[in-house]
């Protein structure tokens, strides 16, 4: 799937990664799912308070 390049230093630790951009795009696109469900996960968690459709239309 990744095929990665690394940037080395004159010891040869990693400082950087080179990845395609397609692969870069797919880590976003997962790193963006998994963010709303931890927001979906989250949003369950709390206790909140259901309000009719019509009561939340008065509010705004």
């Amino acid at each position: 799937m990744f095929e990665n390049n690394y940037i080395v230093d004159s010891e040869g630790n990693k400082l950087s990664v080179i990845i395609p951009y397609s692969d870069f795009l797919e880590i976003m696109e997962k790193l963006d799912e998994i963010d709303d469900l931890k927001e979906y996960y989250l949003s369950k968690s709390e206790k909140s308070e259901l309000v009719p459709i019509e009561s939340a239309f008065e509010i705004i």
